[in-house]
C-alpha cells in the first residue's frame, strides 16, 4: 500500500490513513463472504443483462427552493425495487428529483458513490445541473440511508454478497428509472461518481435506447478498485481463502465482458490523473471499449476531483446530452 500512496493525491492519502487507523465501523466485509452459493450465482450472472423492469414511482409534494440562479424544485418519491433478492428494508427504493422551475426535457439519473448514505453530496451537483437546465433523479442505494437492512450498523456492507446484491440492484433500478423517465418525455442521461460512475457505465451499456452517459471516475471492474488501490485498506476479510474467493468474484465482474452498445458516441467519461481509488487506466479501458466516447483526464485525485473540480463534472454531463442530441439528429 505504501508504494501506491506515494503516487496519489494527498487528500486520497489522508483518507487511506483514516480507514487504516480509524474505527472498525469503517471496515467492510467484516462478516466474510456470505452465502457461497449465492456468491457463485452472482459470479455466473456477472456478464448477463435482464429485461428492463417497469416501475411506478409514488411522488410526494414538490417544494420550490431558492438559489442564486432562479432556484429549483425538489420532489421525493419511492417505488418497489425490481430486484427481489434484497433484505426487506432495502426493497423499498427511494428517489429525489431536482429540476428547474421552468421545466426541461433533459434528466440525468445520478447514482451513489461508495458510502454515499444520503443525497447531500449529489444534491450539490443536482442543483448546479438544474441551473443549466438539466433535471436529475437521485437514487438512494439499497443498503444505504433509509434502505439499510437494519438501522445499524453504519457500514451495512457486511459481506461480499451484500456488495453483489447492492451492485445488481442499483443497475436494475437505474435501468428502470431511465425507462420511467422516458414516459415523462425526458431525454434521459445516466451518471454517478466513483462507484456510481461504474454503475452508470453498466446501466448505459445494458440498455437498448440511446442514453447520455457521463460516468465520473468510473472503474471498468471492481477488481480495479479493490486490488491494491486505496480502498483495499478497508477490506475486513481475515481468512486467506475468503480473500482468494473474493478476488475471483471481482475478476468475474467487468464491463469489458459486455459488447459495446451502439450509442457510446454520446458518452463522456472523466478520470483524475492522481486518483488513489480508481486508476485512470480503468476509466481509459472503458473509453477504449466504447467507440466514439470521449475521455476527459484532469489533474488531482479522487476526492479533489469531486470537491474542487465540479465544473469539469458538470460540463461532462451537459456534453453527454449535447452528444446524444447530435446522435439522434444523425439517425
Amino acid at each position: 500500500m505504501s508504494s501506491i500512496l506515494h503516487t496519489v493525491h494527498w487528500l486520497d492519502r489522508a483518507a487511506v490513513r483514516l480507514i487504516e487507523r480509524g474505527p472498525s465501523r469503517l471496515r467492510f466485509f467484516k462478516q466474510g463472504l456470505g452465502d457461497p452459493d449465492e456468491l457463485q450465482w452472482f459470479e455466473d450472472q456477472a456478464a448477463t443483462s435482464w429485461p428492463v423492469a417497469d416501475i411506478d414511482i409514488l411522488w410526494g409534494p414538490s417544494t420550490l427552493r431558492g438559489g442564486p440562479r432562479g432556484g429549483y424544485v425538489i420532489t421525493d418519491g419511492s417505488f418497489e425495487s425490481p430486484f427481489s433478492f434484497l433484505p426487506e428494508r432495502s426493497r423499498h427504493a427511494r428517489v429525489r428529483r431536482i429540476e428547474p422551475p421552468e421545466g426541461t426535457d433533459r434528466c440525468a439519473v445520478i447514482l451513489a458513490a461508495w458510502n454515499d448514505q444520503t443525497y447531500r453530496t449529489r444534491s450539490k451537483l443536482a442543483t448546479r445541473l438544474a441551473e443549466i437546465g438539466i433535471a436529475s433523479i437521485m437514487l438512494e442505494n439499497p443498503y444505504y440511508g433509509g434502505r439499510r437492512p437494519t438501522p445499524e450498523p453504519w457500514q451495512s456492507i457486511q459481506t461480499v454478497v451484500d456488495l453483489a446484491r447492492m451492485g445488481r440492484a442499483v443497475i436494475e433500478e437505474g435501468r428502470a428509472l431511465l425507462s420511467y423517465g422516458r414516459t415523462l418525455d425526458y431525454r434521459m442521461g445516466i451518471t454517478g461518481y466513483s462507484m456510481g460512475g461504474a454503475h452508470s457505465a453498466y446501466v448505459a451499456t445494458t440498455v437498448k435506447d440511446p442514453v447520455a452517459a457521463a460516468p465520473l471516475a468510473p472503474s471498468h471492474s471492481p477488481s480495479a478498485v479493490f486490488n491494491g488501490t486505496a480502498l483495499a485498506a478497508g477490506v475486513g476479510l481475515t481468512d486467506d481463502r475468503d480473500h482468494e474467493r473474493f478476488h475471483r468474484y471481482l475478476g468475474s465482474v467487468s464491463l469489458l465482458n459486455f459488447a459495446a452498445p451502439p450509442h457510446t458516441s454520446a458518452a463522456v467519461l472523466v478520470a483524475a490523473s492522481d486518483d488513489g481509488y480508481v486508476p485512470e487506466a480503468s476509466a481509459r479501458a472503458i473509453h477504449e471499449h466504447w467507440p466514439g466516447s470521449k475521455l476527459v483526464v484532469t489533474g488531482g485525485g479522487h476526492a479533489s476531483l469531486l470537491i474542487v473540480r465540479k465544473p469539469v463534472l458538470l460540463r461532462a454531463i451537459r456534453d453527454s446530452f449535447d452528444r446524444l442530441h447530435a446522435l439522434e439528429r444523425s439517425r
